[in-house]
């Protein structure tokens, strides 16, 4: 396989090291996962996602060039995608039954984990004229220990969403849809001390979820198969339900819709 070269200041050419090699891995990876999120799981073309995934790549590119401080900078910036997204990336490895969105968290980490590992590593082997790549058998044999140790659990949990309820109760049930990350019914009225069931039905292709604080509800919306919410209302009041990922508890953004309890 070739590898990528450069020239020190003498002219003369020499490969980009391993680390570096493991740095411009990551930020490609993390291009595809931006790539792969607008054109499979959301459908559409967010601006800021591609904006992402083209600096991912023009930083993997820069860092081919050899340019010292290069792999820093692409440390910086898986540092930055994770840290950014954060409280995505931890919803989606806390709901492995959403087994599409908890692959892809976990794919996402891995790369970032190269990115930024690989990026540190180079920075500090060039300027202090180390080799630290005696370490990266270990490191990656862990990631992949670790990545695929995640999926088959996840796998297994996916498989026990609604467990319990049969396919002929599910369908009886009054159902809630969410469409173009929207919930199809901006209000639900129910009574007080009367247990409600409802089927959850996602027809979007990223995973949702129905929650409701005040009354402990927290159920999923995977996008493959449908879900359910039972709970039983003791208290009339107003109650907001929402989805998780997408919505914003501090402005009030996002999918919504509103539970009166009478």
């Amino acid at each position: 396989m070739d590898v990528p070269m450069t020239r020190s200041k003498a002219g003369a050419r020499r490969p980009v090291s391993a680390l570096g090699q493991l740095t411009i891995i990551g930020l490609i990876g993390l291009a595809v996962a931006f790539v792969y999120l607008q054109a499979v799981m959301i459908g559409m073309l967010i601006p800021p996602l591609a904006i992402f995934a083209v600096i991912s790549l023009v930083l993997a590119g820069v860092v081919a060039t050899g340019w010292r401080w290069a792999p820093l900078l692409g440390a910086l910036w898986s540092g930055f995608l994770v840290t950014g997204n954060l409280a995505e990336i931890q919803y989606g490895l806390g709901h492995p039954a959403e087994f599409q969105g908890f692959v892809f968290n976990v794919y996402t980490l891995v790369m970032a984990t190269l990115g930024f590992v690989g990026g540190l590593a180079a920075t500090f082997d060039r300027v202090r004229g180390r080799d630290s790549t005696r370490a990266l058998p270990g490191l990656l044999a862990g990631l992949a220990g670790l990545a695929l140790g995640a999926i088959l659990v996840a796998a297994v949990a996916g498989n026990t969403l609604a467990a319990g309820i049969s396919p002929e109760t599910l369908d009886s049930l009054p159902a809630l849809r969410t469409a173009n990350f929207a919930f199809d019914q901006p209000e639900l009225r129910v009574k007080a001390g009367e247990l409600v069931a409802l089927r959850l039905e996602n027809s979007d292709n990223e995973g949702h979820s129905f929650d409701i604080d005040e009354l402990g509800v927290h159920a999923l919306m995977p996008a493959d198969k449908p879900g359910a919410a039972v709970f039983k209302p003791s208290v009339p009041g107003t109650y907001t339900f929402y989805c998780a990922p997408h919505y914003d508890k501090a402005t009030g953004e996002g999918m919504k819709g509103t539970l009166i309890v009478e």
